[in-house]
């Protein structure tokens, strides 16, 4: 008796006569795995190439981000720099005259006499303005206000109401809420209901119900009446008497309007000089009414204003597509310790990249 032969599984028995078969081959088992082996290295790799890559980026990035911080922080330096030696250069002649009677449109004369380094691959430019040649938004009293109006060109039987409406929505209106007045007790009187701060840039003005009217052109963008409205009107400082040494021709009208000066025409070409052009070398200034009378201009009322009580610089650094902008403003009369005046107001603007 033959017994089956020893072999794995059913498929090897065979019985007594039956010719033996052939064996059916086996799956290639080692191929598919190298084949997945293969994918699974493949796909690694895409993933740390990935990973790779977005670390990379990464990086760079926040070498970007410190490189940019640190080129904000040089511009920063330089336009606080440029700034003080303006500043000192202003106080100096300050001191050397008796008094800040007027202030140069750029401050590149007093850059180059403080020594400052203007170039160095990060060129400054400087503007200075006298605060004090505008009447104050805080200070103006509705009276004043109405005969700017009139002054720029407002009906006389419309400037009182849109004066009222102007300051009751810049500087009274805020002052009421702050008394306990409510938002809809604007509503109940009839007025229109008061921002929830003051004004910050010029632009803001033409909010005031009716003043579009009277400041915009056809199609609603400002126009050149508006541009004297913002040059007679400064959003900070608290002048109630402009600088006549300083004080824009639009302003000069308005103060010959009101009696201030007898002549703004012939005072503004006594003003600036023989080249008629203001902010140059040639430019006149009164000390006291005497100048004036001496000068053949006429005598200006009592109460005329000659010194710069604020002084705005607008420091602009650039360097490369980087810029830096700083806005300060500066009370000549009022020092402080390591700065030559006091800061009464500052802006940084964030370098642009």
């Amino acid at each position: 008796m033959r017994t089956p032969s020893r072999s794995h599984g059913p498929a090897s028995y065979r019985r007594p006569g039956e010719p033996a078969k052939a064996a059916s081959p086996r799956p290639a088992l080692p191929a598919r795995r190298r084949g997945a082996a293969l994918l699974l290295i493949l796909g690694i790799l895409a993933v740390l190439g990935w990973l790779g890559a977005a670390i990379a980026r990464e990086t760079l990035r926040q070498q970007a981000e410190t490189a940019a911080f640190a080129r904000g922080q040089r511009l920063r330096e330089r336009a606080w720099s440029a700034a003080e030696c303006v500043l000192a250069g202003l106080r100096e002649r300050r001191l050397m005259r008796g008094g800040l009677y007027t202030v140069p449109a750029d401050g590149d004369t007093l850059l180059r006499a403080s020594g400052f380094d203007s170039g160095g691959g990060m060129p400054v430019r400087v503007r200075i303005a006298d605060v004090s040649a505008a009447y104050g938004l805080g200070k103006i009293e509705t009276d004043t206000l109405r005969e700017l109006f009139v002054s720029l060109g407002v009906p006389p039987d419309t400037a009182p109401a849109l004066a009222d409406t102007f300051l009751d929505r810049f500087r009274r209106a805020p002052a009421k809420r702050l008394l306990g007045m409510k938002r809809e007790d604007y509503a109940d009187a009839g007025l229109p209901p008061p921002p929830e701060r003051l004004p910050a840039t010029e632009a803001e003005l033409l909010a005031v119900p009716g003043l579009p009217k009277w400041f915009t052109d056809e199609h609603g963008r400002p126009d050149n009446r508006f541009a004297d409205l913002i040059a007679c009107l400064a959003l900070t400082g608290d002048t109630t008497a402009p600088n006549l040494n300083t004080a824009p021709p639009a302003m000069l009208r308005h103060l010959h309007r009101t009696g201030m000066i007898p002549d703004a025409e012939a005072f503004r070409r006594w003003r600036d000089g023989p080249d008629g052009r203001p902010g140059t070398g040639d430019d006149r200034y009164a000390r006291q009414t005497a100048d004036l009378a001496a000068a053949g201009v006429g005598l200006p009322a009592e109460g005329a204003a000659y010194t710069v009580r604020r002084v705005r610089l607008d420091v602009t650094v650039t360097f490369a597509e980087s810029s830096f902008l700083l806005t300060l403003e500066a009370d000549p009369e009022q020092s402080v310790p390591n700065f030559p005046w006091k800061i009464v107001r500052q802006i940084e603007n964030a370098p642009v990249l």
